[in-house]
């Protein structure tokens, strides 16, 4: 009927004018979030999806406000703690990244990634021994998680635990030979044991493996100088 076709012309008119008036808040991930929190800035998610955002462009600094604001905004959500942990430990204020991990592990004891950033804050900040508790707990409920068996190999050669710290590294070479740091911490443990050879024969696959590694090259050069060469 004439009428119907008229009223829903008219709804395809508003509903065309409504949507031109908000396509920018669409023209990208900056603009959609800043406008999401301006018109409701009482939302936690959209602040620590703004903050996560920021963190992906590799932007922290500008990612904390956010990210904390979206702690503050959900305290009872234990992913925006972890991502908050993050964006700290990226920062190196290692103490407040383990607390906030802390935090969040108070709520899920089995977090990985909580443990993940807060290890790698106590072995940053000289804890060693407390950052290989929280790797070791990864592993008995990830043993798969390389990253986790890695750590805990520098947490063994920051405590000066070098033969423990190159049977992990060794093992984590044997499961995944693909991971070049691993040959360049290796390298440097059997350095500081006084195995020169073995230290170079690392540093070279670490090269291989990652020719744009400069600490590589020069640690081969400190073995190749310390074996008279």
């Amino acid at each position: 009927r004439k009428p119907a076709v008229y009223v829903f012309g008219g709804v395809l008119l508003l509903w065309s004018v409504m949507n031109l008036w908000h396509i920018g808040a669409y023209s990208g991930w900056e603009a959609y979030y800043g406008n999401a929190i301006k018109t409701n800035p009482g939302s936690g998610l959209a602040n620590l999806n703004y903050g996560s955002m920021l963190r992906d462009a590799g932007k922290w600094e500008e990612a904390l406000p956010y990210t904390e604001k979206g702690v503050q905004l959900s305290p009872d959500y234990v992913d925006a703690k972890v991502r908050l942990a993050e964006v700290y430990f990226q920062l190196k204020r290692y103490p407040e990244s383990i607390k906030i991990a802390t935090e969040a592990l108070n709520k899920e004891p089995n977090n990985t990634q909580a443990m993940q950033f807060r290890g790698s804050a106590y072995g940053a900040s000289g804890q060693p021994a407390m950052a290989e508790q929280d790797f070791k707990k990864i592993l008995e409920i990830d043993p798969k998680n390389d990253h986790a068996m890695f750590n805990l190999g520098i947490a063994y050669k920051d405590a000066n635990r070098l033969p423990e710290a190159n049977a992990t590294l060794t093992k984590l070479i044997e499961k995944n030979p693909d991971f070049p740091n691993a040959y360049f911490e290796r390298g440097f443990c059997y350095g500081r044991m006084n195995d020169f050879l073995k230290a170079k024969e690392d540093m070279e696959l670490s090269i291989a493996k990652q020719p744009e590694h400069a600490p590589s090259y020069f640690f081969r050069g400190r073995c190749y100088d310390a074996m008279g060469n």
